[in-house]
């Protein structure tokens, strides 16, 4: 749990409690991205651009919202 450090020096029940806590969240944003055979370069690379893209979809300086 070293790369989680909002979990470190919790027990596992505060670890389901912080989850169940979160999950409406998690269920609201969904998003998934399959992974087969893909390397964490490519995984990031993807995550990336779907990001960047819905942001200029969104363009918060943009008139059309």
């Amino acid at each position: 749990m070293d790369s989680r450090p909002v979990l470190q020096n919790k027990t596992l029940e505060e670890i389901e409690q912080l989850f169940y806590s979160r999950q409406s969240i998690y269920e609201a944003n969904h998003s998934r991205v399959s992974t087969d055979s893909l390397d964490p370069e490519e995984i990031a690379d993807y995550i990336f651009e779907t990001l960047k893209l819905g942001w200029e979809l969104y363009d918060p300086a943009s008139d059309a919202f």
